[in-house]
């Protein structure tokens, strides 16, 4: 049964992590509606993360390569952004964490993730306007990064949103959202790990954990292809509409 929810887990992580409707949220979501353990158990967390980061390397890998070979504006642009969500994280992160133990926070999560993914597609539907993208912009789509920290506040949602509403067109605002998730994944899971001081001792089997990454990585970069079409396709309807009735759910009824 455990393998079962290591994929199920690792599944729902992958999907939600890149489409606009928090991962977090959902894994938060599970552990409180079915009482499964393993959904807010931190090695497990951390595992399907970095499925993600997996899956997010793989997928720009070509983009990586020339951060550091000829774009260096760009990454210090992504380690500014990287820089005021982790800041805002360690101050805040008490209240981030016990914002998991509430429901109606989690709902009320997703209800800002509708309202944010209806900027973004109001911006969508607007012709392109591509403007430069300055030192000040990258600060901006951190500090609306900071606010995904929170349950059900999508990370993906935030940051296109900021990036396209900062005068990037869709390419470069799916790139630059998404490379910034790279290192913002990895400060999480860090962080956590440090904060919780668990002890990797403490695991009996790493089979679960091997499952959920394995499936999460997967998932991930499947998610990361639909999102791109949905974009191409300037669609953000379907994901306004599940963050609007799941927020509803949480905040109702769990």
């Amino acid at each position: 049964m455990e393998i079962l929810w290591s994929i199920l887990l690792g599944l729902l992580q992958g999907v939600a992590e890149f489409l606009p409707i928090s991962s977090s949220g959902h894994l938060a979501f599970v552990a409180h509606f079915f009482n499964v353990p393993l959904a807010s158990e931190l090695f497990f967390t951390v595992a399907v993360h970095f499925g993600s980061i997996f899956a997010l390397t793989f997928f720009f890998r070509a983009e990586i390569v020339d951060l550091f070979k000829s774009n260096l504006r760009w990454l210090i642009f992504l380690l500014m952004a990287t820089f005021v969500t982790g800041l805002l994280g360690l101050l805040f992160h008490s209240v981030i964490a016990n914002s998991f133990t509430n429901p109606k926070l989690m709902g009320i999560g997703w209800w800002v993730t509708g309202a944010i993914l209806i900027v973004a597609q109001v911006k969508l539907n607007r012709p392109n306007q591509e403007k430069p993208f300055r030192w000040y912009h990258a600060i901006l789509v951190g500090l609306a990064q900071a606010a995904s920290l929170f349950p059900g506040v999508s990370r993906s949602g935030t940051t296109l949103t900021a990036s396209l509403l900062c005068g990037l067109g869709i390419n470069p605002a799916f790139r630059f959202a998404f490379l910034l998730a790279i290192p913002t994944i990895l400060m999480a899971c860090l962080g956590e790990l440090w904060y919780s001081k668990a002890s990797f001792s403490q695991i009996d089997s790493w089979v679960p954990y091997g499952v959920g990454f394995a499936v999460s990585a997967i998932s991930s970069y499947g998610a990361l292809k639909l999102l791109q079409w949905f974009l191409t396709r300037r669609q953000f309807l379907p994901f306004i509409i599940y963050s609007l009735v799941l927020g509803t759910f949480a905040f109702f009824f769990l």
